[in-house]
């Protein structure tokens, strides 16, 4: 614990200290406009080639043993590196291993300022220790050692200002020694805290860092992908949701960025220093080659930075794709490292490339074309491909609200009421006008694969008003085939006449048109009633719905209704012709027997699943089930049960709530 907060308070003192200890100085923001000493950054992008370095021939003769106790074992260099802005960075560089073959290699970069050493700090020692011992991966830790040399200079990697630009340039030029002359092994992982983060996602996102690192774990950061959103106080990321240290953060960025901590880098006057402060404006934020792993503190809004750092790094990390992401907020630590994710993630081997990208489609028949209009009325079949089943949320609105989808607390997580995993891909069945959806608008949405950040494109759903219902073509009789109606203990399986009243029965209408079918069944007893058309009932209903030119229903009798022991007789009629299919009956025997909780049987996700006995619904911890496909409807706007996943028994660590309770 003495190390944590030791750590601690490395990170929050000495960043704090900068405020307190400079007195009010004149605005650098002239060195940062055209004409200036440093460039504009806006657009500005670089590649990884630019900073790619030759060995270093003097190596072997400029290094020596590090002299701290702490570092016994390790070597030093002293080296001045030249950035792409001409800059020159006093660094020293600390490694252990020399001589020794190695597994890998992890760059150690430090926050603030980017001065001091690592070994400084207790918790780093075990963990640097065991990849030495145990795992055979070398340390290097990067030291900007430029001390500051008056009242508005900090040194490190604010040694010009510049911001996050000009101190992404001094971490790319030391990454690209580090490649060339002290990486050993078969990867390169980044370890950082803080600005140690900072400098790491700009690099990444605008000098092409992920081509010489595999990984980076980062710690209480990265933040600030687009300062003008945290400038808005509408943002869910704005300053404005920590009042507490609102002013300390942007005197901060005001320091960084052009060297005056009393410049206000909101105000419009501001604008040379936006892109050189914000991560992802104007850049890349795809790293399909590297692994992407983020530890945040909870106790940062009351003791850190406040709610906003949280925000702002949710913002960062919901706008990037990678390899791998991952992302934790532990209750346990503020502004600090968590020296158990760096012993896990730092020492793991380069990822697997990012895999295919997912795709939406929205069709008016199963698998079909995509259609972007779609009548009220219209049954609509979405799919959703390349997002496994534990890895899919979206986010969908209307087009006037689509800013909304910005924010990631908007996306919801699949499965859910309209989505559902069918072992390959993910699946929904819905009605307009049963959603609420307005004739006239348009719905933009999309989803998002959570391990690796990659989306859909957004795809637009304008709904159209009902389409009109057309009059029944037909041709002429003895020139079509007869309708035909089957009833089957499997889907497309053969006509069965006998059936449990708990089973699934799959039924299929086949030779009759789209509109102007009705249907009747009753138990046998009862079966003159559908001698007269008025207790006919039209199609589609809550049990039949029209699939790529065939009838289909999926229904369990219980669920309707049917009681052991009865027989039940009825047809379809097209009432355009007055075609009619052949009757049929099927008989229900009693139900299977009911399942009992298992003990062994998983906790079962939020969403709909099947037994053998009928449909639930699962929110996680309790499930509730269907009485009757009525019911199923209302709730979920859905007419079969394609696609909803099934269980071998009830989970026993679940609780039974009854029947759904559907308004």
């Amino acid at each position: 614990m003495k190390s944590k907060n030791l750590q601690k308070s490395f990170y929050l003192v000495i960043l704090v200290g900068i405020i307190i200890s400079f007195q009010n100085c004149s605005s650098n923001f002239e060195a940062l406009s055209e004409g200036g000493g440093l460039a504009g950054a806006a657009g500005m992008q670089l590649s990884a080639e630019s900073f790619r370095m030759a060995q270093d021939a003097e190596l072997s003769q400029q290094q020596y043993d590090c002299p701290e106790p702490v570092y016994r074992g390790f070597k030093c260099l002293d080296k001045v590196l030249r950035t792409q802005e001409g800059l020159d960075y006093p660094v020293k560089f600390r490694w252990n291993r020399a001589g020794q073959e190695s597994s890998g290699t992890v760059i150690w970069v430090l926050g603030s300022n980017g001065r001091g050493s690592w070994r400084a700090f207790g918790g780093v020692i075990p963990v640097q220790e065991d990849f030495d011992k145990n795992k055979k991966i070398r340390s290097v830790e990067v030291d900007f050692t430029q001390a500051p040399k008056d009242s508005v200079n900090d040194g490190g990697y604010w040694t010009y200002g510049g911001g996050y630009f000009s101190a992404a340039q001094a971490y790319m030029a030391a990454v690209a020694y580090v490649t060339a002359n002290l990486k050993s092994g078969a990867f390169l992982n980044h370890v950082g805290g803080s600005n140690g983060t900072m400098v790491a996602a700009y690099a990444l996102s605008h000098f092409g860092a992920g081509e010489f690192v595999d990984r980076f774990i980062l710690h209480a950061g990265p933040f600030l992908p687009n300062l003008l959103e945290a400038c808005d106080p509408s943002h869910f990321a704005s300053f404005s949701i920590s009042p507490r240290v609102h002013g300390t953060i942007k005197s901060l960025l005001g320091f960084w960025g052009a060297l005056d901590r009393n410049i206000d880098v909101c105000a419009p006057s501001s604008a040379p220093v936006v892109n050189r402060l914000s991560l992802l404006k104007d850049a890349v934020k795809s790293y399909p080659q590297n692994g992407i792993h983020v530890i945040m503190g909870a106790k940062e809004k009351d003791e850190g930075f406040g709610e906003w750092i949280i925000e702002s790094n949710f913002s960062w990390y919901s706008q990037i794709e990678a390899a791998e992401k991952t992302r934790e907020v532990l209750a346990s630590i503020g502004h600090e490292m968590y020296w158990p994710s760096v012993a896990s993630f730092a020492s793991r081997p380069k990822p697997t490339v990012m895999g295919a990208a997912p795709t939406m489609t929205f069709s008016t028949t199963r698998d079909g074309a995509a259609v972007t209009r779609v009548p009220l009325n219209a049954t609509v079949y979405g799919v959703i491909r390349n997002i496994d089943a534990s890895s899919a949320m979206g986010c969908m609105t209307e087009s006037a609200r689509v800013a909304d989808c910005a924010n990631p607390h908007k996306w919801v997580s699949f499965p859910n009421a309209d989505w559902t995993f069918d072992g390959s891909v993910w699946r929904a069945q819905f009605s307009p006008q049963k959603l609420g959806l307005v004739p006239g608008k348009t719905y933009v949405g999309f989803n998002v694969n959570t391990k690796t950040g990659q989306r859909t494109s957004p795809v637009n759903l304008q709904v159209i008003a009902e389409s009109p219902v057309p009059q029944a073509t037909e041709p002429p009789a003895g020139q079509r085939p007869a309708p035909v109606l089957i009833l089957s203990k499997s889907y497309n399986g053969g006509s069965s006449g006998t059936f449990a009243a708990d089973e699934t029965v799959y039924g299929v209408s086949r030779n009759l048109p789209a509109v102007g079918v009705k249907g009747c069944m009753q138990e046998s007893s009862q079966f003159g009633l559908c001698s007269d058309p008025k207790n006919w009932q039209s199609l589609p209903n809550g049990d039949w719905s029209y699939v790529n030119g065939e009838w289909r229903a999926q229904f369990v009798p219980a669920q309707i209704g049917g009681a052991p022991g009865k027989t039940y007789i009825g047809f379809h009629i097209n009432t355009a012709t007055g075609e009619r299919t052949a009757n049929f009956s099927f008989t229900l025997s009693a139900p299977k027997a009911v399942p009992k909780p298992n003990p062994s049987t998983p906790v079962i996700s939020e969403g709909l699943f099947m037994s053998d006995v009928g449909i639930y619904y699962s929110n996680g911890s309790s499930y509730c089930y269907f009485g009757n496909m009525e019911s199923f409807t209302r709730a979920t706007g859905r007419t079969n049960a394609d696609g909803i996943r099934r269980v071998n028994g009830l989970p026993a660590s679940m609780k039974n709530d009854g029947t759904c309770v559907v308004p």
